[in-house]
């Protein structure tokens, strides 16, 4: 025996179709609230993206620049010390000429020394010799003395200048010419108080007074 119900098999499949429309539409809307959210997120994402790939171009291209004048300013200092590299090998070599130079000048300067000490030496010696034999040979000229390499003589006659220094050019002599202290004072002494004529003459012009070979006074 069966027992149906049409009316009521009906609702039963409008209420479950109902429900499965609502189901299907909260479905929708979550998905497109996921779709929107995903959206949003990665909008939000790519611009950070977007801004640190500018940012980070910037650094590149910032490093990429400081690289190229870090590289011109290696190249810069490389070529500098290339130059005072050579400047200071052309110096060093130019000290050590100059120090070959200096050490032979300096042995050329003590060889001359030596040369000129002997001189000294041979020419003191030779000075002694001659004083000697002048000596000596005042001895054998009356009258005479040496001072200095110098043969003095005082005469005892008392004449006028001009007639003096006729004189002593007839003996192959002129009257004296006093060229420091040391020669007055043994004019002096050889000549006691006696007043004797030296060789000063203003016959040129007068009132301007010089030796007789020609020369300034320079001594007083």
């Amino acid at each position: 025996m069966y027992v149906c119900n049409q009316g009521r098999s009906d609702g039963v499949t409008i209420r479950s179709s109902r429900a499965a429309v609502v189901c299907l539409v909260l479905l929708c809307v979550l998905l497109l609230t996921a779709v929107i959210v995903l959206c949003v997120t990665f909008t939000q994402e790519r611009q950070q993206i977007l801004t640190k790939i500018t940012n980070l171009t910037e650094e590149r291209d910032q490093l990429l620049t400081n690289n190229m004048n870090l590289t011109e300013g290696r190249e810069q200092l490389l070529t500098n010390n290339m130059n005072l590299t050579k400047e200071r090998n052309q110096l060093l070599t130019n000290n050590m000429n100059l120090t070959k130079e200096r050490n032979q000048l300096l042995t050329n300067n003590m060889n001359l020394t030596k040369e000129r000490n002997q001189l000294l030496t041979n020419n003191m010696n030779l000075t002694k010799e001659r004083n000697q034999l002048l000596t000596n040979l005042s001895v054998f000229i009356g009258g005479w003395k040496c001072h200095q390499s110098s043969l003095y003589f005082i005469s005892s006659e008392t004449k006028k200048w001009a007639e003096s220094r006729k004189y002593c050019t007839n003996k192959g002599a002129d009257l004296i010419i006093i060229n420091d202290k040391e020669e007055q004072d043994f004019v002096k002494n050889i000549s006691g108080d006696a007043k004797v004529w030296i060789g000063l003459t203003d016959q040129s012009v007068e009132g301007r007074w010089k030796w007789v070979d020609g020369s300034n006074v320079t001594f007083r």
